[in-house]
């Protein structure tokens, strides 16, 4: 018999928080991305081949709100980005999750996906489109220093197009501490 064997890989120290990324509660529209580097997958258990079912953002001050957001997760070989502009195209990406995400207290927040993503072993890149029209309240999130491994269009008139996204407003080395839950097939127990 075959059964899924679970792995968390948790990414970042909490070390610092007060960062509204990578889900903006606190504007109308917002859009991001951030890499999660695969040496730091690995470095936390993953393999190869495992499907994520779940992310989630660790919420270090919670104000309450609903947040509507679609998620997409790629794999890709960027480990930084380079420039405002320098956004990974939802083409290359899956939408992994299209619904509503409600932080109402602390701690790590889970996201379960409606579509499991398979990690291929590259680099991971999260991109989180927050649909909203206008402001909410939500969360600070804790996040770790990493050297420009985040960007971030906010308060915008309109909602960025993960297809062609506008220019960042934000080029960041503050990126959201996550964790990944996946699961892959086990071998036969006997």
């Amino acid at each position: 018999m075959r059964v899924n064997a679970q792995t968390t890989v948790t990414i970042g120290t909490h070390l610092s928080s007060s960062w509204a990324y990578p889900i903006d509660s606190y504007d109308a529209y917002a859009y991001s991305q951030s890499l999660y580097l695969a040496s730091e997958l690995t470095a936390g258990g993953a393999t190869s081949g495992q499907q994520i079912t779940t992310v989630r953002f660790y919420c270090a001050t919670a104000v309450g709100g609903i947040n509507p957001l679609t998620i997409y997760m790629g794999n890709t070989a960027k480990a930084a980005y380079t420039s405002t502009s320098d956004w990974i195209n939802s083409s290359s990406m899956t939408q992994v999750f299209n619904g509503s995400a409600t932080f109402s207290s602390t701690g790590w927040y889970s996201i379960t996906l409606t579509t499991p993503f398979t990690w291929t072993g590259s680099n991971l890149v999260v991109a989180i489109d927050q649909t909203s029209s206008s402001p909410l309240t939500g969360c600070y999130f804790t996040y770790t220093v990493s050297a420009t491994k985040q960007l971030i269009y906010y308060g915008g008139s309109s909602d960025a197009n993960p297809a062609s996204p506008p220019t960042a407003g934000g080029f960041n080395t503050k990126r959201a501490d996550v964790q990944l839950v996946s699961l892959q097939l086990a071998p036969l127990q006997q």
